[in-house]
């Protein structure tokens, strides 16, 4: 599956013109560099330092651009929170915020030249202009499974939302908090759950943890513990022959354990129609396995465990 970019967690810093690669900042995407060059040149023109957020913040932090935004992806958005300090220029889009807005510095040769709102905060801007599912899925990117921070992250989050007023979208971000899940790897994996709960399906983990008896370990995208159902998306990231061989053999010994391995791909979440018929077929396979569970027949030679009773508390 094609996972989340690692977002910039604090501090973006350039010397010498170059993105450097310090303990808090990993090289961004070209996406995320091509928009730190309009921030910088948006700072020289206006001769202060601005404060980046909503869409733009989402670009340089390298987390996913949602879906059906109603932003223009072409201006930089600037956030104020003093409805004065708005000024007027064709390719800056100004922003009231009046909720808490705490900020990391943008530094250029050891001068600050600008700020970038908390990952945390540039995804509750985002509310007011996507869809909650792609809201989502932003707030998964900050609690992706490898992410040493995703704890943290979810405690903001949760914090962010009970402490601050309203603001624009709240409403849909408490949505989109309530149905966003720690571990979760990719923004496909986070669509292709929605749909399926959406659909009315509950009981499906993300990225279980399955452990054969050879002692090969892996980790399911969407997984149903009891029956062995395993919903494996197939996008970007298995595009390379030595995935495409990994995978294969990962669903083969799957299968051959009993487990059942449904491959998901992006035509099966394309339309209504499709999402409506992927629902249909997985309730009839739910149905099944569950039979064979009465029946006692459905055992695994495998393991799976889920990723939250494997974790500390916290």
């Amino acid at each position: 599956m094609g996972g989340f970019p690692t977002y910039h967690r604090a501090m973006i810093e350039i010397r010498d013109g170059t993105l450097q690669d310090i303990d808090i900042l990993v090289a961004g995407s070209v996406e995320c560099r091509r928009m730190l060059k309009q921030c910088i040149d948006a700072s020289k023109r206006s001769r202060r330092a601005l404060v980046f957020g909503y869409l733009t913040a989402v670009k340089l932090y390298d987390l996913p651009v949602p879906r059906n935004c109603g932003l223009d992806a072409q201006r930089v958005d600037v956030c104020v929170a003093d409805q004065r300090k708005r000024t007027s220029c064709a390719s800056l889009r100004y922003h009231y915020w009046s909720a808490p807005m705490p900020c990391n510095d943008i530094v250029v040769d050891g001068e600050v030249v600008g700020r970038i709102v908390d990952p945390v905060v540039a995804c509750m801007q985002m509310s007011r202009w996507v869809p909650r599912e792609e809201l989502t899925v932003l707030f998964d990117a900050l609690m992706t499974r490898c992410d040493v921070q995703k704890h943290m992250r979810y405690r903001e989050i949760h914090r962010y939302l009970a402490d601050t007023g309203l603001f624009a979208g709240k409403t849909k971000s408490r949505w989109a908090c309530a149905h966003a899940r720690m571990n979760t790897d990719s923004p496909m994996e986070t669509r292709l759950r929605l749909t399926i709960e959406q659909g009315g399906i509950r009981g499906f983990e993300v990225n279980c943890r399955i452990t054969h008896p050879n002692g090969e370990v892996w980790f399911g995208d969407l997984v149903e513990p009891e029956l062995g159902i395993i919903l494996e998306y197939q996008g970007a990231g298995h595009w390379t022959p030595d995935q495409g061989r990994r995978d294969s053999r990962k669903s083969l010994t799957l299968q051959q354990s009993n487990c059942c391995v449904l491959p998901i791909t992006i035509d099966d979440l394309a339309s209504e129609t499709a999402r409506t018929e992927l629902v249909r077929g997985l309730r009839a396979l739910i149905r099944r396995r569950k039979r064979l569970r009465d029946l006692d027949q459905l055992s695994f030679v495998v393991s799976i465990e889920r990723l939250k009773d494997l974790e500390p508390e916290f």
